[in-house]
């Protein structure tokens, strides 16, 4: 079947393609070239010490600083245990204290996406048709305007044009 086809735009949009770790580890040098690393960086240190203790049959924490707990003998250390904390950064100055996280591998890619107005053979016969644009000159008559082509103008004698 024959068919008119007519462009009715062309809009540019981002196609975001992410990957898992494992999928970019699978994908062609040259393909990873065209991928992004996503990551954050991570360091788990010990945020403070805590001793449980049992009052009248309740457990109770007992919580303290790090700088508390350097501060007790070995002895009373023994009944404490550190609480890690993690602290996670997007960029760090100092990559030593940090492990980096790798989460997904992230590819950009703009396109066209281009949509069609299609019409078949039939609908295009029963157009209506128009007259293309033309300039005309116009002259002011007594009985309202008086339009004439610059095809049928330039026809005329210097006579006529003036008259």
């Amino acid at each position: 079947m024959s068919y008119y086809s007519n462009i009715v735009s062309i809009v540019q949009s981002n196609v975001v393609s992410n990957v898992t770790v494992a999928e970019y580890s699978n994908l062609s040098v040259d393909d990873q070239a065209n991928y992004l690393e996503c990551n954050y960086y991570s360091s788990n240190t010990v945020g403070y010490y805590s001793n449980l203790m049992v009052y009248d049959g309740i457990n109770v924490f007992s919580n303290i600083s790090s700088n508390a707990y350097n501060a007790l003998t070995p002895e009373l250390q023994s009944g404490y245990t550190p609480v890690i904390e993690y602290s996670n950064v997007a960029t760090t100055d100092s990559p030593h204290k940090y492990v980096k996280v790798i989460t997904h591998y992230s590819n950009l890619v703009v396109s066209n996406v281009v949509t069609y107005s299609n019409i078949s053979v039939e609908e295009y016969a029963n157009l209506i048709t128009t007259r293309p644009s033309f300039t005309v000159f116009r002259k002011y008559v007594p009985t309202g305007y008086f339009e004439i082509s610059v095809k049928e103008y330039a026809t005329k004698s210097l006579e006529d044009r003036e008259g």
